[in-house]
């Protein structure tokens, strides 16, 4: 590796590869990248969701081995909390590199909080809003600077003020990138990854064609320019996202000069208009009570569930026997299976896995004991408790498993998201 050889990896939350090559077709740099570098669909681990996804991409296995399949985490007293850092049980690129004397600069990576102690800098992640920096003597220079971890109470907001929230995004944003730039600026590095989180947040909530108005967008006399002159600011403000990104990345292709410039994502989004009440199933199902609960969903909403059961000698008041473990599992897994929606006839649920299938016997940090996946017309909701077990989505999008990557100073074409991590620890010259 060349003294002067840099890695940045830039991760965007929720872009598909389809908005990608949209993007390209209005913003330069994108537009430039996409012709000069490698790039394509790139695969999501199981569950296709924030957290498991870029702490496969920064450590190189699935969940089964760094132990996060969630934000949350349900622990054998049956408490559910928020993962953090410390849960990973797998060694991320800034650990190894720091082995090696590299130095890194980590902004914003799920679910890393608080942040830890690297060589040169770290900044926690989301979904926490406290800030967390290391070393600690940097923390007032980024408070100076109004670093925004992320926006609080986001579907909250987009029901009362559209416009509102997506200002306070574009400011997000705008302070992510100037505190990255003066740490990017004024310390020393070999590597640094920067989460840009504002396209997960608009694709979940807006439109995807309202997104998407950008591919329609060439030269001066366009949908988009014929809207904007007509005072749509939704659209600008979106525009002003995704330019505030390409201006950023321009500014990157510069500071790497002959490195590595990585795109990535952890997964893309699609519509699901329906969503799964799956606790709601469950609780009918007789398997949810005051008494003696059998099985929980605990996972977060998205197009999968995370089932565990409430088993003897594992979880503290379990009360499902070791002898029938088993037999419960079928039961749920032949039930689940058996779905139809009422309104449209169509089988509910796509594919489910066993949890020691998924992720192995050895698997880490108490993983779930089925995980299941729905049709493409819906998403899975663990929180709303309903008498009926379809209803309508909270939101309008969820996500889908093929994200996206863009790879440019490297030749080499990468197709599952675990392979992004050996990308970088190749190109720096490292053993695995």
């Amino acid at each position: 590796m060349a003294e002067d050889s840099k890695v940045m990896l830039i991760g965007v939350e929720g872009l598909s590869h389809r908005l990608l090559e949209a993007l390209g077709e209005r913003l330069p740099t994108l537009g430039s990248l996409l012709e000069e570098s490698c790039c394509g669909c790139l695969r999501s681990t199981i569950p296709y969701t924030t957290a498991p996804a870029w702490t496969s991409m920064v450590t190189g296995v699935h969940p089964g081995r760094h132990g996060i399949y969630d934000f949350l985490h349900l622990d054998r007293e049956h408490n559910l909390r928020v993962v953090r850092g410390s849960d990973c049980r797998a060694r991320p690129l800034w650990r190894h590199l720091r082995e090696e004397g590299l130095r890194s600069i980590i902004i914003n990576v799920p679910p890393f909080y608080p942040a830890e102690d690297v060589d040169s800098a770290m900044i926690g992640s989301s979904p926490r809003h406290w800030l967390s920096v290391y070393p600690p003597s940097l923390e007032d220079e980024v408070r100076r600077r109004g670093y925004i971890i992320d926006v609080d109470n986001i579907a909250e907001k987009m029901r009362m003020n559209r416009l509102s929230v997506l200002e306070e995004l574009l400011k997000a944003e705008k302070k992510r990138i100037e505190v990255a730039e003066y740490l990017l600026s004024h310390l020393p590095w070999s590597f640094s990854m920067i989460v840009f989180n504002f396209p997960d947040r608009l694709l979940h909530h807006l439109s995807i064609s309202t997104v998407e108005a950008l591919r329609d967008s060439r030269g001066h006399s366009t949908l988009l320019d014929r809207l904007l002159k007509r005072g749509r600011r939704t659209l600008r403000l979106i525009g002003d996202m995704f330019r505030l990104l390409d201006e950023f990345l321009s500014r990157c292709l510069k500071r790497i000069g002959g490195g590595l410039l990585i795109i990535a994502s952890d997964h893309g989004m699609t519509r699901r208009p329906k969503v799964f009440l799956v606790n709601s199933w469950l609780r009918e199902e007789g398997y949810i009570d005051h008494e003696k609960t059998r099985a929980l969903c605990y996972s977060t909403v998205m197009p999968l569930g995370l089932i565990r059961l409430n088993l003897e000698g594992r979880e503290r008041n379990g009360v499902v026997p070791r002898w029938g473990y088993e037999k419960l599992l079928d039961e749920i897994k032949s039930g689940l299976e058996s779905l139809r929606d009422n309104e449209s006839g169509e089988r509910i649920i796509r594919r489910i896995w066993r949890g020691d299938e998924l992720y192995g016997p050895k698997a880490m940090n108490d993983p779930p004991d089925l995980v299941f996946e729905v049709g493409e017309d819906y998403t899975v909701d663990p929180w709303r408790l309903e008498e009926e077990k379809v209803a309508d989505a909270s939101r309008p999008n969820d996500h889908e498993r093929c994200g996206a990557f863009l790879i440019h100073g490297y030749e080499r074409h990468v197709r599952v998201i675990e392979e992004i991590h050996d990308v970088v620890i190749e190109f720096l010259g490292l053993e695995p």
